[in-house]
């Protein structure tokens, strides 16, 4: 790993450590109850669908997320392993995004035939 640029001017900090800990120790916007009429449907929930679900629901959207696996987190749960992104985090990333008024169906594929009938 490069050092921080920051050395030019006196000596380099750790901006990895400095960012876990505001994530660690910040605190977050409060959660928002969905004001909008238009309701927006997000296909999977992996990085960008989690992403899509709340930046949607901080803006008054009611989104329904589809997922056709058992669990919500795509990669992140499994393609990430657990000593690397702890599940207690995980899960509670996912609540606080749920938090905000999304809703979420697992176990279901999303295929033509139920696009139509939305």
């Amino acid at each position: 790993m490069e050092a921080c640029n920051r050395g030019i001017f006196d000596e380099p900090i750790q901006v990895r450590e400095l960012e876990r800990y505001a994530a660690d120790h910040g605190s977050r916007p409060m959660t928002t109850a969905p004001w909008r009429s238009q309701r927006i449907a997000i296909i999977g929930s992996g990085p960008a669908g989690l992403s899509a679900a709340y930046h949607l629901a901080k803006l008054g959207y009611l989104v329904t997320l589809f997922e056709a696996n058992d669990e919500l987190g795509g990669v992140l749960r499994m393609g990430i392993p657990a000593y690397r992104l702890p599940r207690s985090v995980l899960e509670a990333e996912i609540n606080y995004i749920l938090d905000h008024g999304a809703i979420a169906h697992t176990g279901v594929r999303v295929d033509r035939k139920m696009l139509h009938q939305m």
